[in-house]
């Protein structure tokens, strides 16, 4: 049943589902923002070192509009603090500047204070901005005895010597 739908979606063609839009709040009464808002990832993020580099990355990339490649290569060096609190970050190429004539994108005085706290927590004074934050993410296992060769299946490839 499943190929026979699959063959008739192929044949009529299908619309593909689009992703919602990330928006910034909640909405009152009708205009009630559906799925994921910014404000409530923002409120997801806890105060440890991960969750104040998924802040920085999630105000960031909203402010700016930056696809991910693009959110990987901000360096700290092309952010430019205003005396606003705001800042203004050059973007040296993207997807669509192909010619690399580079781009500015202005970031709020929000965005500005979550990147400083991310900067601070992870002592980072030059380079890349975001980076992999070592988190060991393993639980703790109970302790096993040790297998004897009786153990083992009768057809496993072990030398029984």
């Amino acid at each position: 049943m499943r190929d026979a739908l699959r063959g008739h979606r192929r044949r009529v063609g299908v619309r593909q589902r689009q992703a919602g839009p990330l928006r910034f709040g909640e909405g009152i009464g009708r205009d009630a923002v559906k799925g994921f808002t910014l404000s409530v990832l923002l409120e997801a993020c806890g105060g440890d070192v991960v969750g104040l580099r998924d802040a920085a990355l999630l105000s960031l990339g909203y402010d700016a509009g930056l696809r991910v490649s693009e959110l990987a290569a901000v360096d700290l060096d092309r952010i430019e603090p205003q005396e606003d609190g705001s800042a203004v970050l050059e973007l040296a190429r993207s997807k669509t500047d192909q010619e690399g004539q580079g781009a500015f994108v202005w970031l709020s005085p929000d965005t500005m204070r979550r990147v400083t706290l991310w900067v601070e927590a992870a002592s980072i004074r030059t380079g890349v901005l975001f980076r992999r934050v070592a988190v060991a993410r393993t639980k703790v296992r109970a302790a096993r005895r040790a297998l004897a060769i009786s153990d083992l299946a009768w057809h496993a490839r072990v030398d029984r010597r």
